[in-house]
């Protein structure tokens, strides 16, 4: 099931191709991304061997995410304590008293090319004389084509999220405050199998609504047309969800409808014309000329949207000045919005994989109205 052998030779392959000696990774999803191992770290991987690095109190989680991935045999694994341990090396196969920044100068002493994603700026000062290339792109492009089963993740975070929302849904009635329905929401979220949230969830009332990232307050309550947006996402076995919903208790007024209704087309519009091929800025453009029509476009002020994997923000970027390329099984979102200032927001965003017929949508379980 798992790849992260194949991932490995990849980047081994990657420190070949460009007469590099070794590649440091720091990036706890992107160490993730080639062991199973998410945490605090460093992979080291060289021509010749692949060491992970990780502080002495993650060491028997690591132990045990590489004995269920396929690079067990592979990677030796070592701990690092910046304090002194007299009896720690007793339990452990290898332990090494250093910092972060003194085990990556170490490992690329004797480098002239060394390629990193995310190195610490001690460790860089302390590679000032190396030849220093970063490889973040490539990874971040490696990791936004997901394999069958990081997509079966994906999944399932996303029907955990909406069932929750679902669940929060019922719950929320007049005089419910963002905080009591933010608490409610990550309860059900748990108990239907979360690890934890993939961002802190926006459950925003009334003007609160305005604010893309609006912060919870316990005085904003429901009451009658009360404006609701719901945005929230949890982790599954590493892997994220991210969907929005908005609408009006009570039933929708004139204005909140037009808005509501603008803001669908322009999902539905970005979402068909999603397929592997497409520039990721055209489908941005598509929602931004939906909203141009109605008037509303000014007021939509984010990107249309971006991949989602190990992170909640991953490549593509679906905006109007991304480089990206769609391609078969990214998997991305769409959330076109309208924030009219001291009135209320309207965001829909929908969960989709990149399919050679187009996009499927992952989050079809939780319904875009609501009464």
């Amino acid at each position: 099931m798992y790849s992260h052998l194949y991932r490995l030779e990849k980047l081994r392959e990657k420190v070949f191709a460009e007469k590099a000696q070794v590649a440091i990774i720091s990036l706890p999803e992107n160490i993730s991304y080639f062991t199973g191992y998410r945490g605090p770290g460093l992979l080291i991987v060289t021509r010749e061997k692949v060491e992970l690095y990780v502080p002495v109190l993650e060491y028997w989680r690591a132990q045990e995410c590489l004995t269920e991935s396929d690079v067990q045999d592979l990677v030796e694994l070592i701990a690092y304590t910046t304090y002194r341990l007299p009896d720690i090396g007793d339990i452990l196969d290898r332990v090494v008293r250093a910092k972060p920044a003194d085990i990556i100068a170490e490992k690329a002493s004797k480098a002239t090319k060394v390629l990193y994603d995310n190195m610490p700026l001690e460790a860089y000062l302390k590679l000032s004389s190396k030849k220093l290339v970063s490889i973040s792109d490539t990874i971040a492009y490696w990791r936004s084509i997901k394999e069958d089963w990081e997509i079966e993740r994906i999944v399932q975070a996303a029907r955990i999220s909406m069932q929750a929302v679902l669940a929060t849904i019922d719950y929320i009635s007049y005089g419910t405050s963002e905080t009591e329905a933010i608490g409610y929401y990550m309860y059900e979220a748990c108990i239907r199998g979360a690890s934890s949230q993939a961002f802190p969830p926006i459950i925003a009332f009334n003007e609160n609504t305005v604010y893309p990232h609006a912060v919870p307050s316990p005085d904003n309550v429901v009451v009658q047309g009360s404006p609701i947006l719901i945005d929230v996402g949890v982790f599954y076995e590493g892997y994220c969800s991210d969907m929005t919903r908005s609408y009006q208790i009570g039933g929708r007024d004139s204005e909140y409808r037009r808005v509501f209704e603008a803001v669908y087309e322009a999902l539905v519009s970005a979402i068909d014309r999603i397929e592997p091929g497409v520039a990721a800025k055209e489908v941005d453009e598509v929602a931004r000329r939906v909203l141009r029509k109605y008037g509303l476009s000014k007021y939509f002020v984010h990107s249309l949207g971006h991949g989602i994997g190990l992170q909640v923000h991953e490549k593509p970027r679906l905006s109007n000045d991304s480089q990206d390329r769609l391609e078969k099984n990214m998997v991305v979102t769409v959330e076109p919005g309208v924030y009219i200032p001291r009135k209320f927001g309207v965001r829909l965003e929908e969960m989709v994989v990149v399919t050679s017929r187009g996009a499927k949508i992952l989050t079809k379980g939780l319904p875009i109205e609501f009464d």
